[in-house]
Parts: C-alpha cells; sequence; structure tokens
C-alpha cells in the first residue's frame, strides 16, 4: 500500500503516473491514517503530564546580538574560561555574545586576498576551541550582499575561539580546487568559484589514531546556474596542523563529471544536465563506526547515468578519501534509463540509492496537473524535486538504516550497510498545489531538513519538519515510529504539530521552517523548532516528544531563519532571525522553566 501519512478531506491520492496520460482519476480521501497518539505514557517519563514556560532572555527592544549580513549558519554553543558564549557566523565575521543579555564580547573578520571579503552561508565545524569555517570571498563593497553575489574563490580557515584570530596550528587559509577528467574521457571539468556555493554544514569523520579527523565541505550552486555540479571537498585537519596548508585538500569527489552542461549562465533547474548539487543545509551524513566511517553524499537534481558515472538524484555512501564506486551489477544496469530506472539494477547497488515507489507502488500525481503522464523522474525534472535534504542513521532491532526525506514530500528507508536494499517510503506532506490553486513557490519542494531521530520508551522516533506553500494542504512537524513488520523495518504514524485535519495545519508552515533540535527538562523530552515567517513574526515551538502536545508556540521577536537548528543547552533556547536575504540579522535567547 503506498501509504500517505496526512489526514482531512481536503488531501488526496492521485494514481500513478508514467506512460501515456490518462482520464483524471476519481479521487480517494486520504483516512486518519492512525495518528491517534496512545496517551498512555511511557514508563520512563516521570512527569508525563509536566508543562513548559519561556520567558525571552533577549532582546527585550531594538535588538543588540544584531550582524550586519543574515546569519545562515546556526548558533553554536563555546565554553570560554571565562564563561558561555554564543557564536554567529555570518558575511565576514566570527562574533561571539554573551548568552544571558545578547551583549557583543568579540568579533573577527576572515581574511580574504586584497581587493575581496569573505562571505560564509554553511555552518562551521566546532572542534572544542577550534572553528573549521568554510566561506567564499566577493568584491570587497560597501554594499549589501546575499548568496547570489558573484563568488570569487572558495576558502577554508580555522579559528581559535579563545584568541579570535587564526588557529597557531593552521595559521594559514586553505584555498580549494580541483580538476577531474570528464566522463567521455575527452577534457576535465574543472571547480569553478562562480559556480559553486557552500551552503551547507561543514562535517566531518575519524579515522583510527586521527585527532582533528576529516573535514568535508560539499558544493552546489545558487539558482543552479550552468555550468553547476555537486562537488565535495576532503580536508585533512591532521595533515594540515602537521604539514602546512599545502597537505590539507585531501581528496575530492564530483557527482556529474561532465563537461557539456549547455549554455552557460542559464538555469539547469529544470533540466537533467550536469548538475547533483551537494547543498542540503545539514551538510552530509558522517556514519562513524570504531575506526573507520561512511561519508553519506545527498545529490540534487541533475543528470543520472550510471555508465556516465552521473549520479545526480541519489544517495552515495564513499569514505575516506572519497573513493567511490556505486557497487551496481553492471549486467543488470545494462541499458540503464534515467527516466524510469530498473528496479532489479537499484536494488543491486551496495553504495548507491536510486530513489524509486517501493513495490511497484504508483507515484501519487500531484493535483496540478503538471505531471499527468509523467514518470517520477520526469516529474521532479519539472517541479525541481528530489535533493535538499540530509539522511538521518538509526536502528531497528537488528536493522541499520538510512531516513532520506525528499523534497516532494516523502521520507525514504533503505538498509545503511547495503544502499540498493530498499524497506519504505511514506508521504509526509502532500505535493504543493491544485489546479485551482497554484504552488505559490514551485520550486521549494516540501521538505529540506535532516530528520531527528530519538526514542521514546522502546519505540524509535523519527520527528521531520514539513511546509507547503499553497493554501490547500496541510503541513506542519510529522513524527513516525519505526517498526518490524514481516521480519523488515517500516514506517508506522505517531504524530502531527498542529494535526493536519485542523484549519490551523493548513494557514501554518507555509514556507521552509527550521530544522530541529531536542532538549530534555527533568525528563520531559521536548523538540524545539521555529516556524519561520519571512518578513514577519516567527514562532518558537515546543513540541512534547512522548505525544507531541505542543508545549510553547511563542510569538518571536523576528521572522526566524530557514534551514538553521535552534541552539539548545540547559535551560536555554537560542535562535537567529534574518528577516531578509541581505541581513540584518539577530539573536533572540529564552529561557525555559517546568511547571
Amino acid at each position: 500500500m503506498n501509504r500517505l501519512f496526512l489526514i482531512g478531506a481536503a488531501i488526496w491520492l492521485g494514481a500513478g503516473c508514467g506512460g501515456s496520460p490518462s482520464p483524471e482519476p476519481e479521487p480517494e480521501p486520504i483516512s486518519d491514517a492512525g495518528f491517534d497518539v496512545d496517551t498512555t505514557p511511557p514508563p520512563d517519563v516521570d512527569n508525563p503530564q509536566a508543562q513548559l514556560a519561556v520567558a525571552r532572555l533577549f532582546p527585550a527592544g531594538d535588538p543588540v546580538a544584531r550582524t550586519v549580513a543574515c546569519a545562515w549558519a546556526s548558533p553554536q554553543l563555546h565554553r570560554a574560561d571565562d564563561g558561555e558564549q554564543v557564536i554567529v557566523t555570518s558575511g565576514e565575521r566570527v562574533a561571539a555574545f554573551e548568552t544571558d543579555s545578547g551583549t557583543p564580547l568579540w568579533d573577527f573578520v576572515l581574511p580574504a586576498p586584497d581587493g575581496e571579503m569573505a562571505y560564509v552561508t554553511g555552518t562551521p565545524l566546532k572542534h572544542e576551541q577550534l572553528l573549521v569555517v568554510a566561506y567564499h570571498t566577493t568584491a570587497r563593497t560597501d554594499e549589501a550582499r546575499d548568496v547570489g553575489t558573484r563568488r570569487l574563490r572558495h576558502l577554508v580557515a580555522v579559528v581559535d575561539l579563545d584568541t579570535h584570530q587564526l588557529s597557531a596550528l593552521f595559521p594559514e587559509t586553505l584555498e580549494l580546487s580541483a580538476v577531474v577528467p570528464a566522463s567521455d574521457g575527452e577534457g576535465d571539468v574543472q571547480f569553478r568559484p562562480s559556480n559553486a556555493l557552500a551552503r551547507s554544514d561543514v562535517t566531518r569523520g575519524f579515522e583510527a589514531g586521527d585527532t582533528y579527523g576529516r573535514a568535508y565541505v560539499t558544493f552546489g550552486n545558487a539558482r543552479d546556474i550552468q555550468p553547476w555540479h555537486g562537488w565535495a571537498f576532503e580536508v585533512d585537519l591532521d595533515a594540515w596542523a602537521d604539514s602546512g596548508v599545502d597537505t590539507a585538500q585531501a581528496a575530492v569527489f564530483l557527482v556529474t563529471p561532465e563537461s557539456d552542461c549547455g549554455p552557460a549562465g542559464q538555469s539547469g533547474s529544470r533540466e537533467r544536465i550536469c548538475g547533483g548539487g551537494l547543498w542540503a543545509p545539514s551538510g552530509q551524513l558522517i556514519v562513524q563506526r570504531d575506526g573507520d566511517y561512511d561519508v553519506i553524499l545527498a545529490s540534487g537534481n541533475g543528470q543520472l547515468d550510471l555508465a556516465r558515472r552521473d549520479y545526480a538524484n541519489t544517495l552515495m555512501k564513499a569514505g575516506p578519501g572519497l573513493d567511490y564506486t556505486d557497487g551496481c551489477d553492471a549486467e543488470a544496469c545494462t541499458g540503464f534509463n534515467p527516466d524510469e530506472p530498473d528496479r532489479a539494477c537499484a536494488d543491486s547497488c551496495e553504495n548507491l540509492f536510486i530513489p524509486r515507489m517501493p513495490r511497484d507502488e504508483p507515484y501519487p500525481v500531484p493535483e496540478d496537473g503538471v505531471c499527468d503522464g509523467l514518470t517520477m523522474y520526469e516529474c521532479w525534472q519539472k517541479k525541481d524535486y528530489v535533493g535538499g535534504s540530509t539522511p538521518a542513521y538509526a536502528e531497528i532491532g537488528d536493522k541499520k538504516v538510512l531516513l532520506y526525506p525528499t523534497k516532494d514530500g516523502a521520507l525514504y528507508m533503505m538498509d545503511a550497510d547495503h544502499l540498493g536494499t530498499y524497506y519504505d517510503r511514506v508521504q509526509l506532506a502532500a505535493i504543493c498545489g491544485t489546479r485551482e490553486d497554484r504552488c505559490a513557490l514551485d520550486w521549494a519542494g516540501m521538505i529540506i531538513s535532516q530528520p531527528v531521530v530519538t526514542a521514546v520508551g522502546d519505540d524509535v522516533v523519527v520527528i521531520t519538519p514539513t511546509f507547503v506553500p499553497d493554501a490547500t494542504h496541510p503541513a506542519g512537524i510529522v513524527a513516525v515510529k519505526l517498526v518490524i513488520q514481516d521480519g523488515e523495518p517500516r514506517f508506522a504514524p505517531y504524530w502531527q504539530v498542529p494535526r493536519f485535519d485542523t484549519a490551523e495545519a493548513i494557514k501554518r508552515f507555509r514556507r521552509h521552517p527550521s530544522r530541529v533540535a531536542l532538549g530534555s527538562y527533568e525528563g520531559v523530552d521536548v523538540a524545539w523548532v521555529v516556524e519561520v515567517n519571512k518578513g514577519g513574526k516567527g514562532r518558537l515551538m515546543g513540541i512534547r516528544v512522548w505525544d507531541g502536545t505542543l508545549l510553547i508556540d511563542q510569538e518571536m521577536n523576528g521572522s526566524g531563519t530557514r534551514f538553521t537548528v535552534p541552539l539548545v543547552y540547559d535551560d536555554k533556547v537560542i535562535v537567529s532571525s534574518c528577516p531578509s536575504d541581505f541581513g540584518p540579522s539577530w539573536l533572540e535567547a529564552y529561557r525555559v522553566t517546568l511547571e
């Protein structure tokens, strides 16, 4: 059964697409689908009916903890010798603020060549007092800048948060560069700074004996302007500290090694040529094992052709050194069809997950008619769907699984060791738009996030934020459980906030929200998320994990910032607000009390 975990008479499940157009199917209403939570608290919840309250620490009036540029990076906590600090990285600066008042403490201007200035879009990697920052440069200007300002080069710097300058172990900046042989063996593909953007969190894996590990910086592009690709760079921090910056760039991986990307300067977001950007804001998933790790690369829209080593629209499992082979059966994948990948081929792949409907179920047709008569991959091309999110790792029984959300509102589950082993798919949010109510942001999708995995009693729970930019379909925060059915992992419904059978769920979550962060207050586990309201007032929401009760629904001083993670520690929740892509932005801090 193609399960659509939605509620409400306004939600419909269409017939599958593919082949020639068919008459408009008679819609069937989606039933309750089981989102009635058992109100019996799990045995490890000491205070099941506990309530929370929040009090705003700052800003009380005009924001004090302000940055000139939009802070796309999530706020981070640094416990310095003289007290706790909130670290905010935005524009060309790394800045620190006092946690109770927002008072500025210090800032550091990231280095750039003469005539250039830094700009940060991804969250840096924090290691004790060190901050590994990936950023690009633009021409120096006094004008406001955003992610679309022309990029000149891409750099990595390591900042010492105690000395407020470059680390003495890493006194120089690393400039990323790469040239990779093209798929056809003729010519090369060059990393072009102007056509690359590092939106993602910097992530890291450790091999046995590492002190600092290997950091990963990944790239897509702004507005998918051609030629653009998905690039991943591995930075060996131990080699850098031991032998200097010339040894720092250890490896590079290119998702679509194509030299012909069509006319330069045009958007490729609605095409399947080159592309495959690694632009998920939460970065690439690192699955750490004893002395080793996997790097799970989640690529966006673009060209999928196994024979040419093009891996757009997929998940890939690599490791240290970014050496990658898909592990697919060559015979089963002969004559690969990128419009409708062969199931036997996809099932055979050890290190590659090719999204598809499970068990030959039909793809849910978007209600706006744009995909009538198209296959799933042709529909994704029309809609600019697939990538933009990072999978999560979980264990259920003796199974190790990856949980991968896609822009079309679905959550996939596959085996973490053999990615071609496909367990389940659930539609968490309906595809945006109808024939009468066109999607306001038809490129945006319904999920751009990373699921949060937690436990309620013995149950594994997965929490994912969704949004829908229309006036018809519900959206919000959706929790599902992992269960074992017939010996295999499956999804089961748990809770929604707001409930999808309410009018509130059609008014709220119309734009990209923040990611989810977990906090615990005397045994009460809470999921924190910001409902972003660009140009207006966002809302800070605290959801009791064990039953989905909305404990906090606090109007904020500002709009919130999409894709970021709330900073949750002790009794504080700190978030950022950026009402404009150009900035300014500021911090907001709240103290949580248990009632």
